[in-house]
């Protein structure tokens, strides 16, 4: 932008000083954590960070750039001459502004093996192997670009406990499939419950309410190639049920307002939370398991382990449906059953561990306060839950960090920060989960 040529006037500058008489190269040198100079880890920690609120997978040179600028912009003004000095706030402007270039972007899709794909999805949605197993081949297909005629891409029903990562692996299947998690048109079937609210849910005809307004046909028309996940069809009114009954089979839907919308480029996910009931109350006999918590750990392993489960979940979760209007032949339209379990205590270690972390790196942005768990607390906080999961799924855990670690963290470093005494440590230990507080 200044015309400043960056190889000339600015590595030529670094060469002249490492080259500095007393500088002698050491051909074993390593770059480490202890061997890097203490401006360069700063400005490495910086870029990490920004790295991680714009939600990328590695840091990018604009990461670097904006950190260097933030920690070493002094240093940036030394390396212009005197008489053509850098202006810092426009440079500053410019970073904000800019976007990553094509070579800085996350990993090109196509460039994904099957294998990385999966061992990618599993990262993100824990204890769910054998749900995901089953999607794997319809990933491989509709990358390869198999797809079929008259029908829409496919068709999936998932089933299982709320909470257990349903809505999260359609939102992987848009990503791995179309490129994008935004390539998703989610439907929230509860907002369908009655025959007068159809109207938003296709549309309405012409001079009627609700014309033009249809959220799955304004959907498809914005979005003909997408994940289109219908969450939660036990509570949707019958009516909508014969309506996907089309959908499903032909991946065609008629828009009132006039065209014959076309989804057959569409992945069609439904989840349900049918069967879950059974679940609890016939199988894991949830509240026998709730008096005796010490048998909770061999009640959900013998549950995962148990080949049946499967089967006896989507019969209790059929019944149910049946029940409200879900007709039968709806399944012989599904091309696959992809039933989610409940979570065992090594699931829910894996998943407090991860959101530990990820608190621990938020603590430590924010405040410069180290977040230490000792492996005996983690232990307590994995059996608390292990019995949050049963009725919560996933989403019990944060809840569980958040009620037992993260609210004492904050009234201890509030505490301190009154008194003065900046924190540099906060340990939580295993008798009854408290926390230690070092001062810097």
């Amino acid at each position: 932008i200044r015309g400043f040529d960056v190889k000339r006037d600015l590595h030529t500058l670094l060469s002249r000083e490492l080259a500095r008489p007393g500088s002698k190269r050491n051909p074993d040198f390593e770059l480490t954590g202890a061997t890097l100079f203490s401006t360069v880890v700063e400005v490495l920690v910086e870029a990490a960070k920004l790295a991680r609120e714009r939600g990328g997978s590695g840091i990018s040179e604009a990461d670097l750039s904006r950190a260097f600028l933030a920690k070493q912009s002094r240093t940036l003004s030394q390396l212009f001459p005197k008489d053509t000095p850098i202006d810092i706030q426009s440079l500053r402007d410019y970073l904000d502004s800019a976007e990553l270039e094509e070579s800085e972007e996350e990993k090109p899709l196509l460039k994904f093996t099957i294998n990385e794909i999966e061992n990618r999805i599993n990262r993100r949605i824990r204890g769910q192997s054998q749900a995901i197993t089953r999607i794997m081949p319809w990933i491989k297909r509709l990358r390869f670009g198999l797809r079929r005629k008259g029908r829409p891409a496919a068709v999936f029903l998932f089933l299982g406990p709320t909470g257990t990562g349903k809505t999260q692996l359609a939102k992987e299947l848009a990503h791995y499939v179309y490129g994008d998690e935004d390539m998703l048109l989610f439907l929230e079937m509860g907002q369908f419950q009655t025959k007068e609210s159809m109207s938003g849910f296709i549309g309405a005809p012409p001079g009627y309410v609700g014309y033009g307004e249809g959220k799955l046909t304004n959907g498809l028309r914005d979005k003909p190639e997408s994940v289109v996940l219908f969450d939660e069809i036990e509570k949707a009114d019958v009516q909508v049920f014969d309506t996907l009954l089309r959908f499903a089979d032909e991946g065609l839907i008629s828009d009132p307002a006039g065209p014959v919308r076309d989804g057959q480029k569409c992945i069609i996910v439904m989840t349900t939370n049918a069967g879950q009931l059974w679940l609890q109350n016939e199988y894991l006999q949830i509240q026998q398991t709730l008096r005796h918590p010490d048998q909770l750990k061999e009640v959900l392993c013998t549950a995962r382990a148990d080949a049946n489960l499967p089967g006896r979940l989507l019969e209790a979760a059929r019944g149910e449906l049946e029940k409200k209007g879900f007709r039968p032949e709806f399944i012989g339209r599904v091309d696959d059953l992809v039933t989610f379990l409940p979570f065992d205590k090594a699931t829910c270690r894996e998943i407090l561990d991860d959101i530990l972390e990820s608190e621990r790196l938020e603590l430590m942005d924010l405040k410069g306060v180290e977040l230490l768990v000792e492996e005996e607390a983690r232990e307590i906080l994995t059996q608390k839950a292990m019995l949050r999961t049963l009725t919560e799924g996933a989403r019990g855990i944060p809840r569980i960090i958040n009620e037992y670690i993260i609210n004492k963290a904050i009234d201890e470093i509030t505490d301190f920060e009154e008194r003065q005494m900046p924190v540099k440590r906060l340990k939580v230990f295993e008798y009854n989960l408290g926390v230690e507080v070092e001062a810097a």
